[in-house]
């Protein structure tokens, strides 16, 4: 079971890493800050803390961090799958709601109304303390698209960051908010990916939401 969870990921992002890259760079004039942060931590399990405004945000952080990355891959907290009903006359649905889908990409959805975060976080516990993996998490538990929102953060972050050993670096990405194809390719966006300093979080609701 590890090495299929490991094995199946490493490969469809290494492979998915060159695109990604000279897409972005070429038509999103994308830049990456703080790197060093995270690439200082060889043998420390990472949690990376995110906020959420696009579709393409999960894509961007792998992409902004190396090829040959020793944390590799990098694993996702997703939404649970009931989450995307909403769009079920989308081709996108399909995907989404399919957990081989998420899986092969290295994506865990979190479990719902479970009662306490142990429960509902279970596999991305598992990678952070027994594998000593890296997983991202967007706190916010969707996609906020608006930024003047404030945003409401849910608990899950925070029980993930005071597992053993774990080291948190918050992320911020920005330039790929409402994206269409046209904007795309005719370069009006400049999207960011920074790294910050490792911070250290706190379970400050009773919210059991991711």
């Amino acid at each position: 079971m590890k090495k299929k969870m490991y094995a199946i990921p490493t490969v469809l992002q290494a492979l998915a890493w060159p695109l990604t890259n000279v897409l972005f760079r070429l038509f999103c004039r994308f830049t990456v800050h703080g790197v060093q942060y995270p690439l200082q931590y060889t043998d420390a399990p990472i949690l990376f803390v995110a906020n959420h405004r696009s579709e393409f945000d999960p894509i961007a952080v792998r992409a902004a961090l190396p090829l040959f990355w020793r944390h590799a891959p990098l694993f996702y907290v997703t939404a649970p799958l009931k989450n995307f009903e909403g769009e079920k006359k989308s081709w996108r649905f399909k995907l989404y709601s399919s957990s081989w889908f998420f899986a092969a990409w290295g994506a865990f959805p979190a479990k719902s109304k479970t009662g306490d975060y142990a429960t509902a976080l279970a596999p991305h516990s598992t990678l952070l303390t027994q594998q000593k993996g890296c997983v991202l998490i967007f706190p916010e538990g969707k996609i906020v698209r608006d930024e003047s929102v404030p945003p409401r953060i849910h608990g899950g972050a925070g029980y993930l960051s005071q597992l053993e050993d774990v080291v948190t670096i918050p992320v911020s990405i920005s330039g790929f908010a409402n994206m269409t194809p046209r904007s795309f390719f005719l370069r009006k966006h400049h999207a960011v990916v920074r790294f910050g300093n490792p911070v250290t979080l706190t379970n400050t609701t009773d919210d059991t939401g991711y």
